[in-house]
């Protein structure tokens, strides 16, 4: 009984540094949302402006397209977080289960 509680440990302690790295993956997605967002905003600032040459327009639309790009990898990295976020879930819930099962055995 000794040895599978440790295990659950072991286990716990794994799926805690696991859940860490993730989150630590999400606040990084979230600062790359918060930068891409900055630059629309000036990219938009010069767009709307409605002496500007041709050549500074055509170049925030380039930048328009990085930025774009930026925000399709963001989203992109969010859809991995959100599944290994859900494949933690539900490996923590049969961790809880298995744990739950192991607390029943050491009392009778």
């Amino acid at each position: 009984m000794i040895a599978k509680s440790n295990d659950l440990k072991k286990k716990v302690s794994a799926k805690k540094a696991l859940l860490g790295r993730v989150l630590k993956k999400n606040k990084k997605i979230k600062v790359s949302v918060k930068k891409a967002a900055s630059e629309l905003i000036g990219v938009n600032q010069i767009l709307q402006q409605n002496k500007v040459p041709v050549r500074i327009r055509k170049q925030a639309l380039t930048q328009n397209e990085d930025v774009k790009q930026k925000v399709v990898k963001a989203a992109d990295d969010l859809k991995q977080v959100n599944f290994e976020l859900t494949e933690e879930v539900a490996k923590q819930i049969v961790v809880e289960s298995e744990l739950a099962i192991t607390k029943t055995d050491l009392t009778k």
